[in-house]
């Protein structure tokens, strides 16, 4: 898989996963809500005695922060740069999302997109999510090998409930 091929399809399908929730939203506002929804339920498993939990959403939220604005207000980081910090923004939001969440198996593919395309920067230039934040989605399922394969992996999840999530 060559890296524009990677991008189309993790492009695809990181568009395709947040487009319903947040057209017409801003990048920076997409931002605030995603850190806002794991602060509070960093808040919330704190209050409920969840201090490993708690600790984890906070730092998924600060490895968000952190990823965006080496991406946005930035103007010393290189296009990789900002590209690696946007996938470790995803990742880092991905922490949130439980593991027998329904939209968990397709989290799992993001994911291993991001993972793969981490690979391709040989030192970390921005907050490392994968390493920063416990994310049950990490490692869960192996990268794909060709942006058909991930494409495959995808549809193949798109079932039932997740049927519009399907890329054509």
């Amino acid at each position: 898989m060559n890296r524009r091929e990677l991008l189309k399809a993790g492009g695809t399908i990181a568009v395709m996963a947040v487009m319903p929730e947040f057209t017409g939203c801003s990048p920076a506002q997409v931002v605030l809500d995603v850190e806002g929804v794991l602060k509070e339920a960093a808040a919330i498993t704190a209050a409920a005695g969840q201090t490993n939990w708690s600790a984890d959403f906070s730092a998924a939220a600060d490895a968000l922060q952190a990823a965006y604005n080496v991406w946005d207000q930035s103007t010393t980081s290189t296009t990789g740069q900002k590209i690696e910090a946007v996938l470790n923004a995803l990742v880092a939001a991905t922490a949130a999302v439980l593991p027998n969440d329904p939209y968990a198996a397709l989290i799992n593919e993001c994911v291993a997109l991001a993972d793969l395309a981490l690979g391709f920067w040989g030192g970390v230039a921005a907050p490392n999510a994968l390493g920063r934040v416990r994310n049950p989605h990490v490692g869960a399922v192996p990268p794909p090998t060709s942006y058909k394969d991930a494409k495959r992996r995808w549809n193949t999840l798109c079932v039932g409930p997740l049927a519009g999530a399907r890329i054509k």
